[in-house]
């Protein structure tokens, strides 16, 4: 009872604790994300109102220019001069100054009257004289103009209940004596152009304030007493601004911006409601909090379930150290977790001490690694890969084989045991590792030899050649003088495929056997071999390999390639055909003999004869034969049996499934069942049927399926429970997605089609 109060009281602190963590990082999370999108949105705002209002500003103040330049234009004519200091004109006069008036008139958008007045003796000319009666010759507009006495002004009003918006300058501009007027008569549709565009999506208000602090345009959907009171402020503001500056501020549940004042002192403003400037940002805030809430939720039940399987793991865990430990190695506590502690505390020693032994175990299975590389060569990426996690240096640079043979060994065992002699092995290993050091790696055959290969990245193969020779002079006469044997040593030629490794290998052991003839306790360098001048132009060992590489991994045009290394030969005097011919004549020995040994008989082929051989007289005959008389049967005998074999292991694989469909199935399992390795299997699998392991399980027990189905002696939920499906709902799903319809569905059309 104790036990499980406190299992109690755990779990609800545990709880508790998952609980408010989530909840506070929740809460923090949802401000730091509410704060960062804020900024990041009014940041976004202000850029793209500031480019609008300069692109306004700049359209209007491009138009008041060119009505600058009008007015300068207008007023270098002699009549317009004329004009303006009082003189009465001619007709010819009065009818080029409004020739000229209509010219100018015409050339500029958004004007729909030009009016010039002479104030002593009111004479008036305009372009469109309709105008004139509307607007009542602009009487209104020239006393409130006089009135502001200013060079020029930008004046809205109404003139008989017509709101007017008119531009009006002095003449002459450059005089000090004015005695006229020019009125440019404005389109008010001009500023819905220029403002207009500005809002398509119809949110906020464009306005802009005169020299003089009046509003003289406000477009949008708010109403002017609003705005009007955003422009006293503004006026307040106005002292203070700085030259292309852009002034933003929060004001009445508005959010305005406006840039400085222009060069003709006029400020372009935009003016926001806060319900439209923070709608996006409210609804992302909402999102947000809602966003959270489901999480707190979710966090909870999450934390429930995740407490309950936490505990029921506890549970299992205490219950695997309790009855799988042996109790008397640990000492106990009253605390339980300190016994559970104590427990785990001894399984991760074990670990440790299974590390341990897993480190000393390394350089041994490293030296059955190098071994397997000298014998077959590095011919696979697995062989790469593991070249790679080894970290043995071979797949860049040349290299160099030797290896080291204690002489006499039969002779020996008169005065030494046969334990004396395998130390003595193990210490010629021994030597030769520490001599090599970092430049290559030594290890003890299978036949007791020390066998080694030396490699250095980037080192030339007469550099590499020396740096051998030195060192096995180093381990030669180390064992004479400190060894009570004596040993002999054979060293390969230098190469740089590692393709070509167990040549090296088999090529170092050949060069012991010179001892037979030239005596003990010597070193033997293919380099220096009596063959070396004839074996130099051409690598037939090399040939010979690839050739066995390419039949054994049923690589035809590989080994086709191997052969027809051939041809590089023609036009080659150095080299005797006698030789080459007796040469070919051992390599395609040494084939069959090697096949014979290693696949079962060749029974369908018959080993060609020396007579049939040497029949061959050319090196286009030898690479012809060897393509159909060696390399083809060969092959195709090999890719008989890797067919059959495929057949066997694929009718296996389906034979186990069939009867196992209601356990467990793995593919582990049935290869170690099937006494076949998983790789094999896998590759026949897609060889033959192309498919995986899986895919094939999921098939027949979905046959299985249809025929439990068909004979209506079992429900759906046995059905599942029998195939090994954790529920009906997943056996359905997985039934529908590869028959298309549910199981239900299927077992009723079935039996309508019976009944029909």
């Amino acid at each position: 009872m104790r036990l499980k109060s406190s299992m109690g009281s755990k779990r609800l602190q545990t709880l508790t604790i998952i609980l408010t963590i989530t909840s506070l990082s929740t809460l923090l999370m949802a401000f730091v994300v509410y704060q960062f999108v804020a900024q990041t949105i009014q940041q976004e705002l202000t850029k793209a109102y500031n480019v609008s209002l300069l692109h306004t500003k700049y359209r209007v103040e491009s138009f008041f220019r060119q009505l600058d330049q009008a007015v300068i234009q207008i007023e270098s004519v002699p009549e317009v001069k004329n004009f303006s200091q009082q003189d009465k004109l001619d007709n010819i006069d009065v009818l080029t100054l409004i020739t000229i008036m209509r010219r100018i008139h015409s050339s500029l958008d958004y004007i729909d009257n030009v009016y010039i007045y002479n104030l002593l003796n009111e004479d008036k000319f305009a372009t469109n004289n309709t105008m004139n009666h509307v607007y009542s010759d602009y009487q209104a507009v020239i006393s409130k103009f006089s009135e502001m006495n200013i060079d020029s002004a930008f004046i809205n009003m109404e003139i008989n209940g017509i709101p007017t918006s008119v531009f009006v300058r002095k003449l002459p501009v450059f005089q000090q004596t004015r005695g006229a007027y020019i009125i440019f008569h404005i389109n008010r549709h001009i500023f819905d152009d220029f403002l207009g565009e500005q809002r398509d999506n119809n949110i906020g208000n464009y306005f802009i304030i005169n020299e003089i602090g009046e509003m003289i345009v406000n477009r949008g959907s708010y109403n002017e007493a609003s705005i009007e009171l955003l422009v006293s402020q503004i006026k307040q503001r106005k002292q203070n601004m700085q030259e292309d500056e852009i002034i933003f501020f929060p004001s009445n549940k508005y959010f305005v911006m406006h840039l400085a004042p222009s060069y003709n002192d006029w400020i372009y403003a935009f003016a926001i409601s806060d319900d439209d400037y923070l709608y996006q940002l409210n609804k992302l805030r909402n999102a947000i909090m809602i966003m959270c809430i489901v999480m707190l939720i979710i966090s909870v039940l999450l934390s429930v379930i995740s407490s309950h399987w936490l505990w029921k793991g506890w549970s299992r865990i205490k219950y695997l150290l309790e009855e799988h430990q042996n109790d008397s190695l640990i000492s106990h506590s009253h605390n339980e977790f300190d016994n559970l502690f104590r427990k785990v505390q001894h399984v991760v020693d074990h670990s440790k001490h299974l590390k341990k032994q897993m480190n000393d175990m390394l350089p041994t299975m490293k030296d059955t690694l190098i071994l397997s590389l000298l014998e077959n060569g590095v011919r696979t990426m697995d062989d790469r890969k593991k070249i790679e996690e080894y970290s043995i240096n071979l797949n860049e640079g040349a290299y160099c084989c030797f290896c080291v043979c204690i002489d006499s060994p039969k002779d020996m065992e008169s005065t030494y045991t046969s334990k004396d002699i395998v130390t003595f092995e193990y210490a010629v290993a021994t030597l030769a590792k520490e001599v090599i050091g970092q430049k290559g790696h030594a290890v003890i055959a299978h036949n007791g030899w020390c066998a080694a290969v030396l490699t250095d990245k980037g080192t030339t193969p007469d550099a590499l050649n020396q740096i051998v020779i030195q060192v096995t002079s180093t381990i030669h006469q180390f064992i004479n003088e400190y060894f009570p044997i004596t040993v002999s040593i054979g060293i390969s030629k230098v190469r740089t495929a590692p393709s070509h490794l167990n040549i090296s290998y088999l090529e170092a052991q050949e060069m012991i056997n010179n001892k037979l003839i030239a005596g003990d306790n010597q070193i033997f360098a293919a380099e220096d071999s009596p063959e070396k001048s004839a074996l130099d132009p051409f690598p037939i060992r090399e040939m010979e390999n690839d050739i066995l590489y390419g039949i054994r991994s049923r690589d035809r045009l590989f080994a086709i390639e191997s052969v027809e290394q051939l041809y590089s030969l023609k036009g080659n005097r150095s080299i005797s055909y006698k030789w080459l011919q007796s040469k070919l004549v051992e390599t395609v020995q040494s084939i069959y003999r090697i096949m014979q040994k290693q696949v079962e008989p060749l029974s369908d082929l018959n080993e060609p004869t020396i007579d049939e051989l040497l029949e061959l007289a050319s090196l286009d005959e030898w690479v012809d034969w060897f393509k159909s008389y060696c390399i083809d049967p060969l092959v195709d005998h090999l890719d008989k049996q890797h067919q059959l074999r495929i057949t066997s292991t694929i009718t296996n694989i389906q034979e186990h499934i069939q009867s196992h469909l209601e356990t467990d199935l793995q593919l582990e399992t049935c290869c170690r069942s099937l006494q076949i390795s998983a790789s094999f299997a896998k590759q026949a699998l897609k060889e033959s049927l192309d498919v995986t392991f899986s895919e094939l399980v999921l098939k027949l027990r979905i046959e299985q399926a249809k025929q439990w189905l068909e004979e209506g002696e079992l429900n759906i939920n046995d059905i599942a429970t029998r195939l090994q499906y954790s529920n009906s709902q997943n056996f359905s799903r997985t039934f529908k997605k590869v028959e298309g319809i549910p199981p239900g569905q299927y077992r009723s059309e079935f039996l309508l089609h019976l009944d029909t």
